[in-house]
């Protein structure tokens, strides 16, 4: 008999199709009347977090009465976002140990398919748990305190702390490098000064290690810096940075014999300095080189008097502006990541919701480092400039990030050798309006909106990731379900009858007690929500005021509240700024 082998092609394809939309019933045969395979059995359903690519985890096994386990054929039809496959015909292993982490998801449900010769299918939906291992500490922090020349012996020189994975896991410090005896590690986490020590512009280093329990280890270096008697007081410091073309610095000093120069940089180890700092009486300041948009900075002013005494400030830090639609950073998260090892960035809330990076080793083809950083925007203002990729997408909650790697030179990295994988996880409750199979992340390329390949969505876990060749500015997107269609024909009335759009711009509200503190934090905020109430979805707002004072919605609670003052007022009356409340 002759066999067309693109027909038969076409048909497992269109088989395989067919079970994973539920058009066959799983126990019977598609074309005849043998018996279906039945009862796959994994033989282990765990696997370790971060597993390397390859692992196995389990062989697959199915009872059918017609056909020997050689003459079955398995299938992933759900590989849980490409974390799985199938090799050897029944082996399960790992297609993707970067993106099984114990932290983010404790397991991942995948669907096995199995056929026989005779074409006969049955389909099984299999948990995979993950299984907590102790990773290495990912960094340490070293805050300083301030040692003054003359009076440094047996100081405190600073603290130390550990960032590990693993919350409550055992942590031991060692100093690699004590700057020849200078300094010492006491109660586990405290450097301390070992007896009396000389000023040495700009400081000393020391190197401190940290071991979990499981023996990972952790080295990092930092600097110690000791001011003189006399050094110089700052004061009234200001960052002009919403232009990274021109962004200065400016401050008071107690004295007119100093001049001043900043090292600047991505991290702590800076390697830039600026010229000296322009001087009117009492009064300096700074103009940095071009810097890059949106870019998180680390620097420390440098001062040295007229017989060449010099000091140096503590360790600061400051983001330029010009993110993509001007918007305000309402949270953010970096760190230094090398490619010899890879590694992770979360930028999650108090409840894990938010974005993490999982970053593979040899993500580029150089052995370096670089820094990474991820910055949630204010949604309000990046769709004001960008609006939505289409009239039928919606943004998922306020999900929206700048995210960038900057190498030792400053430089962006633009492009990666191996995908780095990148996952938004969000509540129940913002993606109670979306169809969740239609979620989606774009990214902005400065003009238009683009989708990016190969995401997928885990409605158990809440989660929406894809891999990334490159950086740029991210959104989740995604469509309205039928109830929020439903909603948004009518059914209930979002804004006040006779109001129109024009009339909710510039939109405050009040979710929790106003005051003169917080008025600018919930400025902000309303300024995201009325962006959902602009486009028919509901708001969460209790009541809402526009920047003059004047009611916009029934049903607000009594006391209005204006930008230049708070006052309580009697329900119904308005008021318009430039007036007193009557």
């Amino acid at each position: 008999m002759k066999i067309n082998c693109q027909k038969a092609a076409f048909l497992s394809v269109f088989l395989v199709t067919l079970v994973s939309l539920g058009t066959i019933n799983n126990a019977k045969s598609f074309f005849g009347d043998d018996a279906s395979p039945t009862g796959i059995v994994l033989s282990e359903q765990l696997v370790n977090e971060n597993s390397p690519d390859g692992s196995l985890i389990g062989t697959l096994s199915a009872s059918d009465p017609d056909n020997s386990i050689n003459e079955l054929t398995f299938f992933l039809t759900n590989d849980a976002g490409g974390r799985f496959a199938i090799v050897n015909k029944n082996q399960l292993q790992v297609a993707n140990g970067n993106m099984i982490d114990y932290e983010s998801d404790r397991f991942h449900t995948i669907t096995i398919f199995v056929r026989d010769p005779d074409w006969n299918g049955y389909e099984k939906d299999f948990p995979i748990i993950v299984n907590n291992l102790n990773e290495p500490p990912s960094d340490i922090n070293f805050y300083a305190s301030d040692l003054i020349e003359g009076d440094t012996r047996n100081k405190i020189a600073g603290t130390l702390e550990v960032i590990d994975p693993d919350d409550n896991d055992l942590s031991i410090f060692e100093l690699v490098d004590d700057a020849g005896g200078r300094f010492k590690i006491e109660n586990g986490t405290t450097i301390t000064t070992s007896g009396e020590i000389e000023l040495v512009p700009p400081g000393y280093l020391i190197t401190v290690s940290v071991m979990d329990a499981m023996r990972n280890s952790l080295e990092k270096t930092f600097s110690v810096s000791i001011n003189p008697i006399d050094a110089p007081i700052i004061t009234d410091l200001t960052i002009e940075n919403d232009d990274p073309k021109n962004t200065m610095i400016s401050w008071a000093i107690d004295r007119e014999d100093i001049r001043a120069q900043i090292e600047y940089g991505i991290n702590m180890e800076y390697g830039n300095t600026t010229r000296h700092a322009y001087v009117l009486n009492q009064e300096q300041r700074i103009t940095f080189p071009e810097l890059l948009s949106c870019t998180t900075y680390d620097y420390r002013i440098h001062f040295k008097d007229t017989l060449g005494k010099e000091s140096v400030d503590k360790p600061r830090s400051f983001t330029t502006g010009n993110c993509a639609g001007g918007a305000r950073i309402l949270s953010q998260s970096r760190k230094e990541i090398s490619t010899a090892l890879g590694g992770q960035l979360p930028l999650v809330d108090k409840n894990d919701f938010g974005i993490k990076l999982d970053i593979p080793p040899s993500f580029v083809g150089e052995d370096i480092s670089a820094e990474f950083q991820v910055k949630k925007l204010q949604k309000a203002s990046v769709l004001s400039e960008t609006k939505s990729p289409e009239d039928s997408l919606y943004i998922l909650g306020s999900h929206i990030y700048d995210i960038k790697a900057l190498d030792t030179s400053f430089s962006e990295v633009f492009g990666f050798q191996k995908k780095i994988r990148m996952t938004i996880t969000y509540s129940q409750e913002i993606v109670s309006i979306l169809d969740e199979d239609t979620i989606r992340i774009f990214s902005w390329d400065g003009n238009f909106w683009q989708q990016l390949p190969q995401c997928h969505v885990d409605p158990l876990n809440n989660t929406v990731s894809c891999g990334l060749d490159h950086f740029s500015t991210y959104a989740a997107f995604g469509k309205l379900n039928d109830l929020a269609k439903k909603f948004n024909r009518g059914t209930k009335t979002i804004r006040r009858a006779g109001m129109d759009r024009e009339a909710y711009h510039d939109v405050a509200r009040e979710a929790e007690t106003v005051t003169p503190q917080n008025f600018d934090r919930l400025y902000e905020q309303s300024l995201e929500e009325i962006e959902d109430i602009n486009r028919g979805l509901p708001g969460s707002a209790q009541k809402t005021i526009d920047r003059f004072g004047n009611e916009v919605f029934e049903g607000y609670k009594s006391g209005k509240l204006a930008p230049d003052e708070i006052k309580r007022m009697p329900r119904g009356s308005s008021y318009r700024g430039g007036g007193s409340r009557h």
